[in-house]
């Protein structure tokens, strides 16, 4: 039924599916008895863009399309989702991009800031811990708890080490799990302090003698 700028579909049941209001600009699809979808082709006739009412979804991309969502501020992009690459893209543009992420108390407990470039976890009564795992097992090798100010490398058949290096990338201090050694520039002081060790127990018994 068209009527005053204003276009109503219905189904064989009489119900009303789909209807467009030119004074509004608005387009509804679907309502009671069906779930409205919007479907995009291409000029071969393959899908590339898929709304669906039931499930709150927007698939884009696919039959050989990159999907690729866009959003705009102040005419720039500032927002991107790059479905080929995985990537996403926040801020620029003069825009400064973040990510922020709350729990269901509507409290933040995660903030990566693009303008500081600094990653904050935890707060708000939650412990925030980085998790690092390897490749084989999927166990984690590091640990850092924010709650106990703990690192932990290692463990899981993996060997946990700490290297310092100077400005100009000498490594100046080793901690190596393995050995338990602590490396000073190229010095192993443990080896050193029992070096020292026994010759001072020498120096005793000769002393004592």
């Amino acid at each position: 039924m068209a009527e005053n700028n204003h276009i109503q579909l219905f189904d064989d049941q009489k119900n009303l599916t789909i209807e467009l209001e030119g004074n509004k600009g608005n387009i509804t699809i679907g309502g009671k008895t069906e779930s409205g979808d919007l479907i995009i082709k291409n000029n071969q006739d393959e899908q590339t863009m898929h709304m669906q009412g039931q499930s709150g979804s927007l698939v884009l991309g696919g039959n050989g399309q990159d999907g690729e969502l866009t959003v705009l501020g102040k005419g720039k992009a500032t927002f991107r989702v790059d479905g080929n690459t995985g990537n996403i893209w926040a801020g620029g543009e003069g825009t400064t991009g973040d990510l922020s992420l709350k729990n269901e108390k509507d409290e933040l407990v995660i903030h990566l800031g693009g303008d500081t470039a600094n990653l904050t976890l935890g707060g708000n009564g939650i412990d925030g811990d980085i998790a690092i795992h390897g490749k084989n097992g999927g166990e984690k090798t590091i640990d850092i708890n924010g709650s106990n100010a703990t690192y932990v490398a290692g463990g899981n058949g993996t060997d946990g080490d700490i290297v310092l290096k100077n400005k100009e990338g000498e490594t100046t201090i080793h901690l190596d799990g393995n050995t338990g050694s602590i490396i000073y520039n190229g010095v192993n002081v443990l080896a050193v302090i029992k070096e020292l060790t026994e010759r001072i127990e020498t120096l005793e018994k000769g002393i004592k003698v």
